[in-house]
């Protein structure tokens, strides 16, 4: 894990790379941008993250020839290198700021941002909790599933034991990757076949954060005087394996297992979220916005004048659970 801290005695700006150097007084702190081009003459820090996707795990096990499938039903966030970011700090010569950067990776794991304004040391503080998402999948039981015995095929070498396991990213929804960890008969193979389906109108939902589709535009533009992330929503995941063997008149397949279905929380490539780590004069502010497993966490926010709207969770996912949601 990465851990990084600036700390100037200037203010903090969201610019995006691709925008101009606006007033270091426009009350906001950080930027995300998806062009990793470094602004020219900035003075100031850029940190590159990448953007997370989730990847579900399916394993296979030829034994006492049968064939097993299981699943721990869980996503794992792993770094996205095809949708990199990066946050860019500027400043002025007006406050104090204390920045903090936390890295698991690639991937952002917690940023937050205390600034204050010298003139006046005047504190107001609140906090808002996010439940996290992510426990929805707390309870779920690993499946396993066994095909039917499987009789020797004459004229042909009977199957020894192997081992595979197939990773398949959900969010981008590219092609399964298979490993084979243990080798068995060359004549016979393990293979996967992974379904997913995603669930538009299952989108973790919140005021102020704006899909990327629904304004028609690209992430520099939505990401302009913010930070960047991917929303999380619910997909459907269905596998199976099969028991293949080559022999000189084609391929058989000797067994299937039945299907392991589940549900998970998973980021999704399309839909954006923002937070605006905005400065108040005269006052001091401190944002915190945490990740768990590439999925929002925790946010928190003093200034509670500035409410812009409640959270709204779906209750399919987290049984109607709401808090109000802080920015500013």
């Amino acid at each position: 894990m990465g851990h990084f801290m600036f700390r100037r005695f200037r203010e903090f700006a969201f610019v995006s790379s691709t925008s101009v150097l606006l007033c270091s007084c426009g009350n906001s702190m950080w930027s995300a941008s998806s062009n990793l081009d470094i602004p020219p003459n900035l003075d100031g820090a850029v940190l590159s993250y990448a953007m997370a996707q989730g990847e579900v795990s399916f394993s296979a096990e030829y034994t006492n020839k049968r064939l097993l499938l299981s699943s721990d039903q869980k996503m794992t966030a792993t770094p996205d290198y095809g949708a990199m970011f990066k946050v860019v700090y500027d400043h002025n010569s007006f406050s104090s700021d204390d920045i903090e950067i936390q890295m698991d990776g690639a991937l952002v794991k917690s940023l937050s941002s205390s600034t204050e304004d010298r003139s006046i040391a005047v504190v107001q503080s609140v906090t808002a909790l996010l439940t996290q998402a992510g426990a929805t999948q707390k309870d779920l039981e690993k499946s396993r599933v066994f095909s039917n015995f499987i009789a020797d095929t004459p004229a042909m070498p009977p199957c020894s034991d192997m081992k595979a396991v197939a990773q398949k990213d959900i969010t981008n929804n590219r092609r399964h990757r298979t490993t084979i960890t243990q080798l068995g008969e060359p004549s016979c193979s393990i293979r996967f076949a992974i379904e997913v389906k995603s669930h538009p109108d299952k989108v973790l939902s919140f005021n102020g954060f704006i899909p990327q589709n629904d304004i028609g535009t690209n992430p520099d533009q939505v990401c302009n005087f913010s930070f960047c992330f991917r929303r999380a929503g619910l997909f459907s995941v269905k596998g199976y394996a099969k028991l293949v063997q080559k022999g000189q008149n084609g391929e058989k397949t000797l067994a299937t297992t039945p299907p392991v279905s589940f549900q998970v929380l998973a980021p999704v490539a399309s839909e954006l979220g923002f937070v605006r780590f905005n400065r108040r004069a005269f006052v001091k502010n401190k944002t915190v916005i945490s990740f768990n497993n590439g999925i929002l966490s925790g946010f928190s926010a003093s200034n509670p004048s500035e409410v812009v709207g409640a959270v709204q969770l779906p209750s399919e996912l987290l049984k109607g659970v709401s808090a109000a949601f802080l920015i500013h």
